[in-house]
């Protein structure tokens, strides 16, 4: 069972000086890579999007709300829902997803027959 921090990630929140979309959009992009970079980040599909929550502890489970994007939030049943196990099986997930990823770059390309 999870329980949601109220404050956000230290990174998002030297964003509100940021200048217009596009450069709040590479600043988001930029702080969301150095989360990414230092933890856990996890992310529930949400609409045409998805809801970003930073690990911040473990166990017990602690998740804060990282504001990127959209600004989506997660219905509150599936962060209450939320157990350790899912966020080490997703986090296995996208493990061997980058494996298989970096496997099929490394191959060579297959030439069909003329």
């Amino acid at each position: 069972m999870a329980r949601l921090l109220k404050d956000i990630p230290q990174e998002f929140k030297d964003l509100e000086t940021a200048g217009d979309f596009r450069d709040r959009m590479d600043a988001e992009k930029k702080a969301l890579n150095a989360i990414e970079s230092r933890t856990t980040v996890v992310k529930q599909q949400v609409a045409d999007s998805h809801a970003y929550y930073e690990v911040v502890k473990r166990q017990p489970l602690q998740l804060r709300w990282i504001p990127y994007c959209d600004k989506w939030t997660a219905d509150p049943a599936w962060i209450r829902g939320l157990q350790t196990k899912d966020v080490m099986q997703d986090m296995a997930r996208q493990r061997n997803m980058r494996k298989l990823v970096k496997k099929a770059q490394a191959a060579p390309m297959i030439k069909s027959k003329p």
